[in-house]
């Protein structure tokens, strides 16, 4: 008597699966990996909201009205060109206007960090396809205080702020 195996009613005869692959699954991958960071990107450059917040310029006013005219510094900044990505250049050279003389010395104690930051932010912004120059100017102009004020506000000495920015040349190729 041949013995017969049983299976349960519900398992019925299944055909072998097939493996998708390695490389097709890690082809797929990293298509999705570029396209998510190249999509990032272009939002990044293309944005057009401005960078400073209700809470920001609140902040700045209430600095503004607290300091005395006699403690306001002018720092000047040495000039600066910068090339966006091949496209334009940037020859700049600005005043950064503070709210006292210890912000000042915090800054210059940082020149070469607070540098390097200004130039990133005028890469950025000059390297848009639509930049206009005098709104660019103004996006430049609050997205450079923001930076330059949260690197101060990093430092632990900090008593102070950027109050405004003053460009002395800003040329454009």
């Amino acid at each position: 008597m041949a013995e017969e195996e049983k299976k349960p009613e519900g398992e019925a005869e299944q055909a072998p699966k097939k493996k998708l692959p390695l490389g097709l699954i890690l082809i797929v991958f990293q298509l999705v990996v570029i396209l998510g960071a190249g999509g990032l990107m272009i939002k990044a450059i293309t944005s057009t909201k401005p960078p400073i917040t209700k809470q920001k310029m609140t902040e700045r006013a209430i600095a503004s009205v607290e300091d005395s005219i006699d403690d306001i510094k002018i720092m000047e900044l040495p000039g600066m060109t910068v090339n966006a990505h091949g496209k334009r250049m940037v020859k700049t050279t600005m005043n950064i206007e503070v709210s006292n003389e210890a912000t000042m010395k915090i800054l210059q104690k940082r020149l070469p960090v607070v540098q390097a930051k200004i130039q990133s932010v005028i890469m950025l912004y000059s390297a848009k396809a639509n930049y206009d120059l005098l709104s660019g100017k103004l996006l430049l102009k609050d997205r450079i205080i923001d930076v330059i004020n949260k690197e101060l506000s990093e430092q632990k000495e900090f008593s102070g702020v950027v109050r405004d920015i003053y460009f002395m040349e800003f040329i454009m190729i």
